[in-house]
């Protein structure tokens, strides 16, 4: 490293600097974009992360002491010194933590009055559904209006069997056995699916707290609308 170093004609003292002001600015930004409750959520959260990333690493060390040195002379202590914390092996676990950072990550409570394009429509499941409902009947969305989300669409993409736009609000998939609606959520830590078939006049709504929802949304989908030929989004 130091070597390394040398030769770009650094000192490691020299990124101290970096080291301190790139935290500092991230968290004045998440405070002025996010507020308070959302920065101590997340300077939580980074603790607890180190926390376990220290604990397993001396837990491993401690184990290879154990079984390195208890193992060759018959004790585990008898005048043998302890090997020093491999910085070695804190880095692979540190690595190592990273494949699991998005893994069931809580998000922060949020005060609902930050409107903006994405994250700004919270409901749940049954709201939902009931909006469904209220578009299907026709009780929550005129006619005419109705009429106009569908016809005034853009065409996306195409398939052999399928042929996908956007609409006013929502997608569209047309298909030999008619047309169906649809609008999807992609947030940190959720994916959400509402799809409704006028025609037959029914629809699906499926919330997920995952990043990997996507395939038990497009099969849930599936079996609600397409017993034949499983409803699928490209």
């Amino acid at each position: 490293v130091r070597l390394g170093f040398h030769r770009l004609k650094l000192e490691p003292f020299d990124l101290v600097p970096a080291a301190v002001l790139a935290p500092l600015v991230s968290s004045i930004l998440l405070y002025y974009l996010q507020g308070g409750w959302a920065l101590i959520f997340c300077l939580g959260y980074f603790l607890a992360w180190l926390v376990a990333i220290v604990l397993i690493a001396a837990a491993i060390q401690y184990f290879r002491f154990v079984f390195g040195f208890g193992r060759s002379d018959g004790v585990v202590t008898r005048g043998v010194r302890r090997e020093a914390s491999s910085s070695f092996l804190f880095g692979v676990v540190f690595l190592a933590s990273l494949f699991f950072m998005g893994w069931q990550v809580p998000l922060p409570a949020r005060d609902g009055g930050d409107f903006n394009a994405a994250l700004s429509l919270r409901s749940s499941a049954h709201d939902l559904a009931l909006f469904v409902q209220g578009f299907v009947d026709g009780e929550l969305v005129g006619p005419p209006l109705r009429a106009s989300m569908v016809e005034n669409r853009t065409l996306i993409a195409e398939t052999r069997n399928d042929r996908f736009g956007w609409g006013l609000g929502f997608g569209t998939r047309e298909r030999e056995g008619g047309l169906t609606l649809w609008q999807t959520s992609a947030n940190i830590g959720m994916r959400g699916m509402m799809v409704i078939d006028p025609s037959r006049r029914s629809g699906v709504v499926v919330l997920t707290n995952s990043d990997r929802g996507k395939e038990l949304m497009q099969e849930v989908a599936g079996h609600v609308l397409g017993p034949e030929e499983p409803w699928q989004l490209p």
